[in-house]
């Protein structure tokens, strides 16, 4: 029997904007990566393209929120939780979008289906009922996602842009302002606190 991905359009419709909407919200969980990790734009973007479970982005995020001093308790939760909600997202969605489709004529009706892969039991392929309403309440999910993800990385951009600068560590603490620090002044302080016999 054909596959109804080829037969039924709204079935292929379906699929095809879930894909869509996740990738925007994939858009969204790196740029609250890139927005934590405080590197420079193109070293976050390549960096955190290794990251490819979203598992291991999700962990990563969890650590450099706890180790983002500028952020609120509030938004730090927030911005956890978002990228929590994603990677919960991730089992369904690799579901819908890798395994196979089907039809099935029980009871003279037809049914579209997808197999689903198991590594236990003696049943190791099954079926689960598959339609393009499904699918599409499933997108509707994730796009709610994808607004809660972009709504967090622009908190934190805001909360980014008001946060003071880091004082330096050591002896050269400065106040803290927004200038950069004078770091020919550092090196010639520094350099002027060794003894001669200092290497």
């Amino acid at each position: 029997m054909a596959n109804p991905i080829e037969t039924d359009f709204k079935l292929a419709l379906a699929l095809g904007r879930l894909a869509g909407r996740w990738g925007q919200a994939e858009i969204g969980v790196e740029m609250i990566y890139i927005a934590l990790s405080e590197m420079p734009y193109r070293k976050a973007v390549i960096s955190f393209s290794f990251h490819k479970s979203v598992g291991t982005q999700r962990d990563i995020i969890d650590f450099l929120a706890d180790e983002t001093e500028w952020l609120s308790e509030d938004l730090r939760r927030e911005v956890k939780g978002a990228v929590k909600a994603f990677a919960d997202k991730a089992a369904a969605r690799n579901g819908w979008v890798h395994y196979p489709f089907g039809k099935s004529s029980d009871d003279s009706e037809i049914e579209i289906y997808k197999m689903k892969r198991s590594r236990k039991g003696d049943v190791l392929y099954s079926k689960e009922p598959a339609s393009p309403q499904l699918i599409m309440a499933f997108a509707d999910e994730v796009a709610a996602i994808t607004k809660r993800l972009y709504a967090a990385h622009t908190l934190l951009m805001l909360a980014s842009s008001n946060r003071p600068s880091a004082p330096l560590p050591g002896p050269f603490q400065q106040e803290q302002t927004s200038t950069p620090p004078n770091y020919r002044g550092l090196i010639a302080a520094l350099l002027s606190q060794q003894s001669p016999s200092d290497p």
